[in-house]
């Protein structure tokens, strides 16, 4: 029966490694499991295709526009933020804690968050993504796990995972999609979103979703191949946590270690007093397309360094102290920054710590104030800082409690949860 018309509850969206470096799980050999992106509020995509005109002597027309460069494909999408999740899932190192609370870490800062991404295998870079479409007026969560029958060993067989409805949903597979920018928003009233875009090499359409046996492109002659391994939409299980608000963040600003000079008297308005009411921070990763001769496909793509995370804070100016602009900034003095983000449960009106994110030897690039009558005097500060995965005494470094459902935690106990 045709469809009529694509609702927002259709679809889902699912992450797995790239077909082209990723291996199949060991808990069901031949399979990839994927991972649902939690609290999806948007996703679009689309493709560009640069065309050369050819023309010659003699006519004013143009003979042709041939394709000249491998088209790309823009993937995005947003999500509300729960917890550093979907994060770990995309391939950043987070130190994460569970239901045990042991840190996978040590500490915080003992890893770089991009160490996956330039390492010799880069299996956390490539990506490959899948958008589940269920027919029109059904959920693409209906088939859901029985807490009570969720053991371990009915997550090792395909009839005890897999999303049964799943032969009926459309398949989108964007492939070897490699992440351009990461953004997160903060602010009062409003919950905690991320913004996150990919360029992929490919999408192809699969009219089932069960048992697909995933096609590649081949970077030679761009034609599609067979991969031999088959894509598991495993059932739906909730996780822990649903959402968190700006409200219950906490944003602390110091000096750098080291330097033992008040920040606030230096630039010339307490921090500590200032009402924060909103904090902005992004990481943008340019790629350089690795291209041959012997490929009409671009044979990777590199990321160039530096790699920069840049940060907004805007808030209402408090207590104003004295201190000297210039002198500050000729100093050449960075900036620490941890943003704590609580949840709220039944008895705790304060909260227990969730996600923590520090930027560590920041420098400020500019600070802006603004007055006009009938508004409060405003304050935005911006600064950057250099994501470096060989020197850890800066950068930023993601940290807290990972929300889990059932199939995640199948996943952690496997070391299969993160590629």
């Amino acid at each position: 029966m045709p469809r009529n018309r694509i609702n927002y509850q259709n679809e889902a969206i699912y992450a797995g490694p790239s077909l082209k470096t990723g291996i199949s799980t060991g808990v069901l050999q031949g399979h990839h499991i994927l991972k649902k992106i939690d609290n999806v509020i948007s996703a679009n995509y689309g493709i560009n295709v640069t065309r050369q005109d050819l023309m010659q002597l003699g006519s004013q027309g143009i003979i042709s526009r041939p394709i000249f460069q491998s088209p790309i494909l823009d993937l995005q999408f947003s999500y509300n933020f729960n917890g550093f999740g979907n994060e770990t899932k995309l391939g950043f190192i987070t130190n994460f804690t569970t239901g045990n609370n042991i840190p996978r870490f040590s500490d915080n800062f003992s890893v770089a968050l991009l160490s996956g991404f330039v390492n010799p295998n880069r299996e956390r870079d490539k990506r490959d993504f899948y958008i589940a479409l269920a027919d029109e007026g059904e959920d693409v969560y209906n088939d859901v796990f029985n807490i009570g029958n969720s053991s371990d060993e009915s997550l090792t067989t395909l009839t005890g995972l897999i999303d049964s409805k799943s032969k009926s949903y459309d398949i989108l597979n964007f492939q070897n999609c490699y992440l351009t920018k990461y953004k997160m928003n903060v602010t009062v009233n409003q919950f905690v979103n991320c913004n996150l875009s990919y360029l992929c090499e490919n999408m192809m359409v699969f009219t089932s979703g069960s048992g697909v046996n995933v096609f590649t492109l081949d970077a030679k002659t761009r034609s599609p191949v067979k991969t031999g391994i088959n894509i598991v939409i495993p059932k739906y299980s909730r996780t822990n946590e649903s959402v968190l608000l700006g409200n219950t963040s906490t944003l602390s600003i110091s000096l750098s270690e080291g330097d033992n000079n008040n920040l606030s008297s230096g630039i010339g308005f307490s921090l500590t007093d200032a009402k924060i009411n909103s904090f902005d921070f992004e990481i943008v990763f340019d790629r350089y397309p690795l291209k041959s001769i012997s490929h009409k496909m671009p044979v990777d793509q590199i990321i160039k360094f530096p790699v920069i995370g840049s940060f907004t804070i805007a808030g209402i100016q408090g207590d104003a102290f004295s201190g000297d602009f210039l002198s500050f900034f000729n100093k050449e003095k960075s900036i620490d920054l941890s943003l704590s983000m609580k949840r709220e449960r039944a008895g705790n009106p304060k909260g227990d710590l969730s996600s923590l994110i520090n930027i560590k030897k920041a420098t400020i690039n500019s600070v802006f104030f603004d007055s006009s009558i009938g508004s409060n005097k405003s304050i935005s500060l911006q600064g950057q800082v250099d994501l470096d995965d060989a020197d850890l005494s800066k950068g930023i470094f993601f940290s807290g409690a990972l929300p889990t459902g059932i199939v995640e935690q199948f996943l952690l106990k496997s070391g299969i949860l993160d590629f």
